[in-house]
């Protein structure tokens, strides 16, 4: 009987088919095979499938593989989570790929999370193709654990993260899913992991990233006004864990905006995030305006450090 491999990395892909090769590329050189790679095709129309056929035929690597109608990142990560069998699961995006020593390094660190309970996994910097480190910013030295929010929101480190996790961890910690909408932001998994766990800090090379122009990343307002249901919940969550008094401000502005797009209005449950919520909520309508109506991105995000 084959032993079980330890890692599932997860790509969701839509139209994707020339990233893919790249992606294929840097899988079937790891030194190490002590994973799957699972793909989740959400709904393209290019010659993804074909090209995934041959590579199973080729079999040098296991892939698994499945099309759907489309239904989006977060709703795909749900149902490869879901799915997962293996002790750790990632996400490994169409645009990027790994180091060739990447699932041996991730072998090395997953041994040092046995005397680790409050751990749900592990985090690094993804790098750009010239391999410096995102945003040129580094984890301090001095951190071998750190927490989400501490990570983002007291450094300052926005996320440019790889994680990898310990997968009966996240299957407690799923993305809701909200009828007709396709995005859900990323974060709102790791607000709610912050409350309970860390990760274990990697510093090795694993994930290189080449954002492609046509990524949700450049689409974020209208990605906001097409989802403002997730958007109107990751706010509200936010709020209610914001780990600083700035955090908290632009999730309750943003928050309020949200709900007035969204036409729903799901309360929040700390007294304090209501407070607050009432206080700023003249500013919220002009956020909203701004934003939603006039189209001008007002980068609140940025506003967090």
């Amino acid at each position: 009987m084959s032993k079980k491999p330890l890692l599932t990395i997860f790509t969701p892909t839509f139209n994707r088919a020339q990233e893919l090769k790249r992606v294929y590329a840097s899988l079937i050189v790891q030194t190490s095979n002590n994973f799957v790679w699972n793909i989740l095709d959400d709904g393209s129309e290019d010659e993804t499938e074909m090209m995934v056929e041959a590579w199973r035929d080729q079999n040098i690597i296991s892939i698994s593989y499945e099309k759907q109608q489309n239904q989006g990142k977060t709703k795909s990560m749900n149902k490869g989570i879901k799915a997962s069998k293996t002790a750790l699961w990632m996400c490994l995006d169409s645009d990027d790929w790994l180091h060739e020593e990447a699932v041996k390094v991730i072998e090395r660190y997953d041994k040092k999370m046995v005397d680790q309970p409050n751990a749900c996994g592990m985090i690094g910097l993804r790098r750009l193709p010239s391999g410096q480190q995102m945003q040129n910013k580094k984890i301090p030295e001095s951190y071998d654990m750190i927490n989400y929010h501490h990570l983002r929101y007291e450094l300052g480190i926005e996320p440019e993260y790889l994680e990898v996790y310990k997968t009966n961890i996240i299957k407690n910690f799923l993305y809701p899913e909200i009828a007709g909408e396709t995005y859900f932001p990323l974060s709102y998994m790791h607000d709610r992991l912050s409350k309970e766990y860390d990760f274990l800090v990697v510093r090795e090379p694993l994930m290189f990233i080449e954002y492609q122009n046509e990524g949700m990343t450049k689409k974020r307002n209208q990605l906001i006004i097409n989802n403002p249901i997730g958007y109107m919940l990751f706010k509200k969550q936010l709020l209610e864990l914001a780990p600083t008094n700035k955090v908290a401000l632009v999730s309750a502005i943003a928050y309020n905006s949200a709900a007035i797009l969204a036409k729903r209005r799901d309360p929040v449950n700390t007294i304090k995030g209501k407070m607050l919520a009432g206080i700023v909520y003249p500013i919220s309508l002009i956020d909203y305006v701004l934003r939603f109506k006039l189209k001008q991105n007002l980068h609140l995000e940025k506003t967090y450090k």
